[in-house]
């Protein structure tokens, strides 16, 4: 939803970590233009919407044909930094095996950590919910730990893939997770449970290596190299079942995709699409943007995938603020090393180019980013931190705005209240 306001004395709230910042905005600028995903109503019922889920699913075989009496089953969950209410969906998943006659100990649930950390104990029963967390074992996954890895195949662009060994002997892999647009991957969801979600970590490298490919964009998956290739790696596991969300800007579920994980990832895209897909008549002077809050905002390595978006809504000589708590910090060590020194652009690439590493990558998108427009960044974490990956900082979005018209005038702005989920699109005029 693009929204033009002429209002003086506008004040705007902004997400920030679990709170909000309310952001005044001067009444010199001629039109202020609000950025945000449409209006669509919620599940009501999300219970019934659920069951019908696992039992009525939009494409392929509902998940209690295919369960066996004795089988193992693992279930895919996405961890922290993903909203995603897993805690809601695996009672009736888990409740299905049983009544399947599959025992609770041979049921699994995997955290698709990818390259992030681990969870801890409370994080994993937040994420699983008390009850479930009792009854059946839930588990990181770890993708440096190569005796629980194992080689599935290689994929057509020449990716070793390795996936966790748990999944791999399982009779039937579920996976639950939520889609939105991904800055390099097209969107989430679906086929990222299992890549990067529960593998190897050089098969981790190899496949964010592909973002360098101009293809690898939000909202694209047609020809775009890294999804292809996380799609590939997938299907040497072949994942039985999928039960995707798509949730509104506050968090609430508008959708549920179930069924066959690729046919129904591609609803879901759809229905993104619709929904956080917003039109841009004209790029602006000035954006401000939230990354949208807690956990969108927990840490750097998160907050890039906002900055991304928020750059597309605004002029090559304009400026972007954006807010990030960053309550975990850089969120990766190798992230937080070259902020520490200050590489150049020049410098990342040349890294990046010669030996792809997870976290150098980050650098590398970010500074990247910074170079392209005078970026302003208002969080929690030691100035020297952004500032060493080309932020300007400020201890407010007041004084960003009042340092960034000390050097430039401001006519345009846009306004980003969730800008990790929110992808401007131009429209012809």
């Amino acid at each position: 939803m693009s929204k033009i306001l002429k209002e003086n004395n506008m004040k705007i709230t902004l997400p920030y970590g679990t709170s909000d910042k309310t952001v005044n905005i001067p009444d010199s600028f001629s039109d202020v233009q609000i950025l945000a995903p449409a209006v669509i109503p919620v599940l009501e019922d999300v219970q019934t919407a659920v069951r019908d889920s696992i039992n009525i699913p939009a494409a392929g075989t509902p998940l209690p044909k295919l369960l066996k009496p004795g089988e193992k089953v693992v279930l895919i969950i996405n961890d922290i930094t993903r909203k995603t209410h897993s805690n809601v969906f695996l009672p009736y998943l888990v409740d299905c095996c049983i009544e399947a006659g599959i025992v609770e100990k041979d049921i699994t649930i995997i955290v698709a950590n990818g390259a992030h950390r681990s969870q801890s104990a409370a994080e994993l029963r937040d994420l699983a919910g008390e009850n479930i967390y009792n009854r059946v074992r839930v588990i990181n996954h770890d993708c440096r730990d190569e005796s629980n890895l194992v080689h599935v195949g290689t994929t057509s662009l020449g990716n070793r893939v390795y996936l966790n060994k748990i999944a791999v002997n399982a009779d039937r892999v579920i996976l639950i997770g939520s889609i939105n647009y991904h800055y390099c991957a097209g969107y989430s969801g679906g086929r990222k449970s299992i890549v990067p979600g529960i593998a190897g970590y050089h098969t981790i490298e190899f496949n964010h290596r592909l973002m360098l490919d101009p293809n690898s964009q939000p909202g694209i998956l047609d020809q775009n190299p890294m999804h292809l290739d996380m799609l590939e790696g997938s299907e040497f596991l072949k994942p039985d079942f999928m039960l995707n969300e798509i949730v509104s800007d506050n968090g609430k579920i508008i959708a549920l995709v179930s069924g066959d994980y690729i046919k129904t990832h591609l609803e879901g895209c759809r229905i993104v699409d619709s929904v956080f897909g917003v039109p841009l008549k004209e790029k602006s002077d000035l954006v401000i943007a939230s990354c949208g809050g807690y956990p969108k905002d927990i840490n750097l390595y998160q907050t890039h995938k906002a900055l991304e978006n928020a750059l597309m809504a605004c002029n090559p000589q304009g400026t972007v603020i954006l807010l990030s708590e960053c309550i975990d910090g850089a969120g990766s060590p190798e992230l937080e090393e070259e902020a520490g020194r200050g590489s150049t652009l020049a410098e990342l690439e040349k890294k990046v180019a010669s030996y792809f590493q997870l976290g150098i990558h980050k650098a590398y998108k970010i500074r990247r980013l910074t170079q392209q427009r005078r970026t302003y960044l208002v969080s929690g974490l030691d100035p020297s931190i952004p500032t060493g990956l080309g932020f300007l900082t400020a201890p407010s979005v007041e004084e960003a705005l009042t340092q960034s018209l000390r050097s430039t005038s401001v006519s345009t702005v846009s306004v980003i209240p969730y800008a990790s989920i929110t992808l401007p699109r131009e429209v012809a005029s």
